[in-house]
């Protein structure tokens, strides 16, 4: 039996509210609630959890909507939807068969820049979250099908790689990266890892970490990220602390990447180190330098900290939720980025 309903526009009013103000959904509903009654003496029935729960259902059914699922003819459409399929695609990134030559393969190796994909990781730490609820009481909906990995996989392979150590790193953010990952008690995580394009700031791939910035997590976003690019040879990453996570990243791929993520025998990638960041590192850093890489232009690899700092306001409302209401909402946030991103291109 319905109890308690709610109009699409206002719906649509209280989801737009939350992606541009980044406020919580109880500042909402109490702002709604003084607007109806501001002297506290007659306040109207509490509807706070039953709102909780259509704004969830609305953040949904949006992101299926939007992602062309409605269109498979399916009856498991919702179900069958893949990994990372309602994620919102940067069109600057090189597609075979969408914005490449057909011979782009034979292209001259002073040309192979046109057709690189340039990427850029980066860790945030403001992003935690509580030890809250459990996935068990919070299933959730569509995780894993648009910006965070899938958690199945990405579970099992962290499993298996626990007992590393933070990514170490030449310059003095050592310090400030194991302060910002000290405390972890009460968190189920510490933040998260992202994987983004470095030419316009559109978000790829989003993993948790549990316990600061180490290879495994970082390793399997990563390779997700790559999935976007099947038969993309040429790629440019960029990290803050590449001299370390790169050295390696060879090495790991053998011996510990899945064989379905494994990049093709063909696949090469060059580490960058962003601009801002580089002076800190050791003098003889100077190859990770954006100023003298070919074919990157004016590339400054700083992508992350735009994303960053446009999504820290929602480190406060969705530190204390449930685990897959705060991947709900964050999967919302990063997917109006990319959309603000896609379309302000023309501008």
């Amino acid at each position: 039996m319905i109890q308690t309903c709610a109009t699409f526009r206002y719906l649509d009013f209280v989801h737009l509210h939350a992606l541009n103000s980044k406020g919580s959904t109880l500042a909402f509903y109490q702002m709604m609630e003084r607007l109806d009654d501001n002297s506290g003496l007659a306040p109207p029935i509490w509807r706070y959890p039953a709102l909780k729960l259509m704004l969830s259902q609305w953040r949904h059914l949006h992101m299926l909507k939007r992602g062309g699922r409605g269109h498979d003819p399916s009856p498991r459409c919702v179900e069958d939807t893949k990994s990372a399929e309602l994620a919102i695609k940067c069109p600057s990134c090189p597609r075979p068969g969408i914005n490449l030559p057909n011979n782009y393969l034979e292209a001259p190796p002073e040309d192979r820049f046109l057709y690189r994909a340039i990427l850029a990781m980066d860790a945030n730490f403001r992003l935690k979250n509580q030890l809250v609820s459990s996935w068990t009481r919070d299933a959730g909906m569509g995780i894993g099908c648009a910006y965070f990995v899938e958690r199945a996989g990405y579970k099992k392979y962290i499993k298996s790689r626990m007992h590393e150590e933070d990514i170490s790193t030449c310059v003095g953010f050592a310090a400030l990266a194991k302060a910002a990952t000290k405390y972890s008690r009460g968190l189920r995580y510490t933040g998260v890892g992202a994987v983004s394009c470095a030419r316009t700031d559109m978000i790829t791939a989003v993993g948790n970490l549990e316990k600061g910035e180490r290879y495994g997590n970082m390793d399997y976003t990563f390779a997700l990220a790559l999935r976007e690019f099947v038969d993309v040879d040429d790629i440019l990453i960029s990290y803050d602390i590449a001299c370390q996570w790169f050295a390696n990243l060879e090495s790991r791929i053998s011996k510990f990447w899945p064989q379905e993520l494994k990049p093709p025998v063909t696949f090469t990638a060059k580490p960058a180190i962003p601009k801002f960041h580089l002076p800190s590192h050791e003098d003889d850093h100077e190859e990770y330098s954006f100023n003298i890489i070919p074919g990157v232009g004016s590339t400054d690899g700083e992508g992350p900290e735009r994303i960053w700092s446009f999504h820290n306001p929602l480190a406060a409302s969705t530190k204390p939720m449930a685990p897959a209401t705060r991947l709900l909402v964050l999967d919302d946030n990063f997917g109006f980025w990319n959309w603000m991103k896609y379309t302000g291109h023309g501008k």
